[in-house]
């Protein structure tokens, strides 16, 4: 199992600023870790897509699966044990089809 968008596209976007965090994300990101978006990008480049349930300490990618409110939208979906100042993260993301920007739908704790 992979991820439906290649995260080599996804650090890339990343790495250049081409990517955008949710409202929701950027609260629970604060919330739960009290992270802004320089953290959160940091941890985005840790990803790996390996299968996560493979090896839930070292493997991230979970799922893609659709978004609730937009059930047309793919997103991959990661977790994240040990993830920077080791904290467990759980997020999804997808790239925007017209806009072709990275888009980090939530990021909160596992």
């Amino acid at each position: 199992m992979k991820p439906l968008y290649p995260l080599k596209d996804v650090k890339l976007r990343v790495q250049n600023n081409l990517c955008e965090f949710s409202n929701g994300a950027l609260f629970n990101a604060n919330r739960f870790y009290g992270w802004g978006p320089k953290e959160m990008k940091k941890c985005l480049l840790r990803l790996n897509d390996r299968y996560y349930s493979s090896n839930p300490q070292m493997n991230h990618f979970h799922k893609t699966d659709n978004r609730k409110n937009a059930p047309l939208v793919k997103m991959d979906f990661y977790k994240m044990e040990n993830a920077p100042e080791g904290n467990n993260v759980y997020t999804h993301l997808y790239i925007h089809p017209d806009s072709n920007m990275l888009i980090v739908d939530s990021f909160k704790e596992i």
